[in-house]
This record gives C-alpha cells, structure tokens and sequence, in this order.
C-alpha cells in the first residue's frame, strides 16, 4: 500500500525522535552484577586459567578487581560470577563472548536462557508492547519489572511468551483487591532486556516515551502484533444507541505540577482551560506513534485530548489523550487488520460493526435527514412519526430519529411547533 504524503512525512519526523535501540540482546549487555551460572567445566577452565596466567589467585583478583576468596569460590564452584566479572576474566583469558553464551544454565532467576535474546519476532513484540502499555520496568535496577491486568488470559499469555523468549523462571500472579487488578512479577534480568529495546525504567506518563524505531520501521506484521497488544490492554470498544460507537484507546501524560493540590479529578474550570491548552502544546507520544502506525495501514483515526485531568499524590496533573476509530470503513479495516485477541472485546467489535450497518457515518445523518423531511413535508411542517417512518423503511435505527431532529434544532433548520409537529425555518 502506497502510504500518503502527509503520513510519509509524520512518519519519519516521529522516527527521527524515536529510540534506536537493541533488538539482540547478548548475556554482556546486561546489567554488570546480574549473576551468571556457566556450565562447570567451562567455569572452573576459564578461573585455572586466569590463576595459570596471572600466576597466582590474588593476581588474578587484583586484575579482575575481586577479593581472593571470590576466586576460590569461582574455582570451587560455590558462586556464581558477575557479568562484569566474567567481561574481565573472559578478555584476561582469552575466552571469546559466544563459547560462554552457549554455556550459560542461568542468568538471576532465569534458568536456560535462550541467548542471545530476539527482539523482533512477533512475540516478542508483544511482550515490548506490553509493558509499554500495562507494564511497568521499575528505575530501580534490582527491582522486578511487573505487568497489571483484570483479565487472567492476558496475564497467561504473557507469561507463555515471556518463557518461549527468555527462557524458563518461577512465576506467580497476585490479585490485588484493593485494585481489582492481577500483578505479574517477572525476572529483573527480563527488565534489562526490555530496557535496551525500548521500554522506558520508570513512569510511562511523566517520561513521555516513544514506540522504538524497529517497531515504527517495521513490516505489517510487526505493526499488527505491536497494534493488537495494546489494543488489548489499553483499547476499548463503546456501543453507543444513537451514534453507533467506536474503538478508543487512551494513554496519560503529564503535562504540569502543582503542589497543595489534593489527589483528585482538577474540577476548577478555569484551571481546567489552562491545563488544556497545555496539553494540546504536550502530546502523549505512544498514542501518537499509535495513530501513524494504524494510518499506516490504511486505518483513519481521531486523535484528540480529552477534558478531564487527574492530580496524582506528588501533585503531577495528567491530561489523558484519546485515540478513536468510529467509521464502519476503518473498523472493519481494523478487525481484519489487527482484532482483538480477547474475546469480550473481539465480540463487542463484531456487534459494534454489525450494529452500523443500521447507522450512519459523519454527516450521511444530516443529510439523509433532510432529504427525508422535503419529502414528507406539507406546507414546511411535518411529523415526527413520518420521519421515524422513513428511517425505517431505509432499515435505519429509529431511535436515531430524535437524534438527528435535534441536530436539525441545533442548526436552526427546523423547529419545533408542538408535540411530534416540526417546522421547516428556511
């Protein structure tokens, strides 16, 4: 598909911005003192010949930069070595990076690693844009990242996935009642993974991060797995009576802080015009990038900031930006393109499409409307029930009748004379 100028240009100013980031990751760039356990004969090869080299264990801590009774429990088997560690003793010996890496039985808590990590299949993808949405990959180096959701299904698949990229791990998902929400805790070495390609350590709404350029430059595949994930955590599917409904997905940016502010809904309105005309100078750039990869593939969205603003307990103010996808067109687009992976939502799109078949998309409404009342009308004057009918016989929703009388209210183009009697005004 030929990509629109406008989005062509969008697209590569979005990209100049964006993280270029690491997509393989090796057992060396991960944070120096994660623990790496070797296979033992490797491990005690690799110590003897440091100690042969160097000539004796306390030259070889000198140079590796270590007490001598780490070198004796390197040697004895009875600790596991530092990334940083192994780094140096590997360049002191000679032993090159790969022959460790396929020697490697577990990295902190992550047992047969599958190195070198891949970052771009599919799955993988998914799990990126997970904890870019739901997630969470603490500042803290030695915390554990985690993942929150209500829905179990999006916690197992996760986990399945976590565990066909990374490797094996213990695992246990908590519910937190307060929240009404499933915590997953994950490896904190899967935190240093996630961190290189792309996913921010620390607050999402205060960092503003962008989706990492692999992701932005990559085929429709990648577009699709990256696209479902968060529509899945993030998306939502709204049935409205009158309109039809859509698909939205909204994400928060923080865009100022006042201190003295209690942690509530800003309901002051004169505070609420300033904060919005903040927020529309601070774009949230995930839903941002979002929207480009869905126009990307020939799906028209609406990007808008929404009215309401949330003041956090250290006092940050959140605006919440909102992306929408309501034409027929574009949802259909959407489903076959993308789709929901949890059922709840996949159901509430179909009866979402298939309740807009009785709909109308823009202004098809308006108009429609109007053609119908100089059809029907006497002397400029018609009835409500006449109109109801003619929607109707067009296989329309009735109830849009008093929804788009309304509208026609609004724009003074009729009015009303009495009970079900309307008037033309021009």
């Amino acid at each position: 598909m030929e990509l629109d100028k406008d989005i062509k240009q969008r697209l590569n100013d979005y990209i100049g911005k964006a993280l270029k980031v690491k997509t393989t990751i090796h057992w060396w760039d991960l944070y120096p003192i994660r623990s790496v356990k070797i296979k033992p004969e490797l491990q005690v090869k690799i110590v003897r010949s440091a100690i042969k080299k160097a000539g004796s264990q306390e030259k070889v801590a000198k140079i590796i930069n270590v007490k001598q009774a780490t070198i004796s429990k390197w040697l004895l088997l009875q600790r596991d070595i530092f990334v940083c560690n192994l780094i140096n003793l590997c360049n002191f010996v000679g032993c090159p990076f790969n022959k460790v890496e396929r020697n490697i039985v577990k990295i902190s808590g992550l047992k047969y690693p599958n190195l070198p990590f891949n970052l771009t299949s599919p799955e993988a993808i998914k799990i990126r844009a997970a904890f870019l949405s739901d997630g969470h990959v603490p500042r803290k180096i030695t915390a554990a990242p985690h993942y929150k959701s209500n829905t179990m299904k999006a916690h197992r698949d996760l986990i399945l996935r976590c565990k066909k990229i990374f490797g094996s791990f213990k695992i246990r998902t908590k519910y937190i009642k307060d929240d009404h929400v499933f915590v997953t805790k994950f490896p904190s070495v899967i935190g240093d993974t996630l961190a290189l390609s792309g996913v921010v350590r620390g607050n999402k709404s205060l960092i503003n991060p962008y989706i990492p350029a692999d992701i932005i430059l990559g085929d429709r595949e990648t577009k699709k797995s990256y696209l479902q994930q968060v529509f899945d955590d993030e998306g939502g599917v709204g049935i409205e009576r009158r309109s039809g409904g859509k698909i939205i997905l909204a994400r928060n940016c923080v865009i100022d802080k006042i201190n003295g502010l209690k942690e509530n809904w800003v309901q002051d309105k004169k505070l609420k015009q300033v904060l919005l005309e903040k927020s529309k100078r601070k774009i949230n750039n995930l839903i941002y990038g979002e929207s480009l990869l869905l126009n990307s593939l020939g799906i028209v969205t609406n990007l808008y900031v929404m009215k309401n603003f949330w003041i956090s307990k250290v006092g940050t103010i959140s605006a919440q930006w909102a992306l929408e996808i309501f034409t027929k067109k574009d949802l259909e687009n959407f489903r076959k393109t993308v789709g929901f992976t949890l059922n709840d939502k996949r159901e509430k799109l179909e009866q979402l499409i298939s309740n807009l078949r009785y709909s109308f998309h823009n202004n098809e409404g308006i108009e429609f409307a109007k053609t119908k009342i100089f059809e029907i009308e006497k002397n400029n004057s018609f009835k409500f029930s006449d109109l109801a009918k003619m929607f109707k016989k067009e296989k329309r929703c009735i109830s849009l009748t008093s929804h788009y009388i309304k509208k026609l209210e609004n724009e003074k183009f009729i009015k009303k004379v009495k009970q079900g009697i309307y008037q033309l005004t021009e």
